[in-house]
């Protein structure tokens, strides 16, 4: 009778065993690629943060160059120390694209710092300030002789700004009227309705992201 129970017994053991050994296996191989996995994504989608875009950009602090189809990028500092890249668009603006600016930070962190410093003043300068999901609108407080309605919108390590309205700003004078003795069903101006680009950017911050950093950059 003693040796049947610890025959039992054994068999017990070698059996939940050999179950402890099947689920570790099925873990290996069910688990494991799918944490693999997992991880290769979350790479690739943070494949644009894994550089210091503004350290390892090759212009000396204080200067700027002009880049491919009318950029144009500086490498600045901040009052804090904080170095930065702004690009903007020199002349010549047609698409969306062409009439915001930005700047570029070695990471989030320091571009998080950046825009909170920008809300504050804009939001203690308080002339029609409105507050969105991840962005602000305001009126610029460091200009006086023109009004500049602006949005400023924090996408990771990429500030995005846009003037969504001026007065006596130089591409307000894009319209040009057609000669009297001219007649045409054409329309007499190509100028850009800039209210629409606070959706162009709450709708497209990914892209607009990965065309600077991976795109403008580049050049």
């Amino acid at each position: 009778m003693g040796k049947s129970n610890r025959k039992i017994r054994s068999a017990m053991i070698v059996g939940i065993c050999l179950s402890i050994v099947s689920i570790i296996a099925l873990a290996a191989v069910v688990i494991y690629p799918y944490l693999l996995a997992k991880n290769l994504k979350l790479q690739g989608k943070d494949r644009l943060f894994n550089r210091r875009y503004v350290s390892e950009y090759d212009l000396k602090l204080g200067r700027n160059r002009d880049l491919k189809d009318n950029w144009n990028v500086a490498k600045l500092k901040k009052d804090d120390g904080t170095e930065y890249l702004r690009i903007v668009k020199i002349i010549d603006p047609k698409e969306p694209m062409d009439y915001l600016h930005f700047e570029v930070y070695d990471n989030s962190s320091e571009a998080e710092k950046a825009y909170r410093k920008l809300y504050n003043d804009y939001k203690a300068y308080d002339y029609d300030f409105k507050k969105g999901d991840g962005y602000f609108k305001s009126y610029d407080p460091f200009v006086d002789d023109v009004k500049i309605y602006e949005m400023v919108y924090l996408k990771d390590n990429v500030i995005i700004f846009a003037e969504l309205s001026s007065e006596g700003c130089y591409w307000d004078v894009e319209e040009t009227l057609a000669p009297v003795d001219y007649i045409s069903d054409e329309p007499t101006s190509n100028v850009y309705d800039r209210a629409r680009l606070e959706k162009y950017i709450v709708n497209n911050s990914d892209y607009i992201k990965a065309f600077v950093l991976e795109t403008l950059l580049k050049y």
